[in-house]
């Protein structure tokens, strides 16, 4: 299995479908979900559906870690930098 999924966000992402394929990709064994997006809406989209898987898994009495920062990266052949989430399932304290 891939450990590591990237899920791409824009600022029309729902949420909740985003928040649901988070908590998907987590229990089917990856170990990380990184989400990426760039500008203000897209980080709001994103948040916002980290906030939503941090629902989805409350009633099974597990949460999520988000460790944000930053990617650069060429496009077009300027450079543009991305928010990023790196997000994994929460190890008990």
């Amino acid at each position: 299995m891939n450990e590591e999924v990237v899920l791409k966000v824009k600022g029309d992402t729902n949420p909740n479908k985003l928040g649901g394929a988070l908590v998907k990709y987590l229990k089917e064994g990856h170990k990380v979900v990184q989400i990426t997006g760039m500008g203000p809406h897209a980080v709001n989209q994103m948040v916002k559906g980290i906030i939503v898987g941090r629902t989805y898994l409350s009633a099974e009495a597990m949460d999520l870690e988000a460790v944000p920062g930053f990617l650069t990266r060429k496009e077009d052949g300027r450079e543009v930098t991305l928010i990023v989430y790196r997000v994994s399932l929460k190890r008990p304290n």
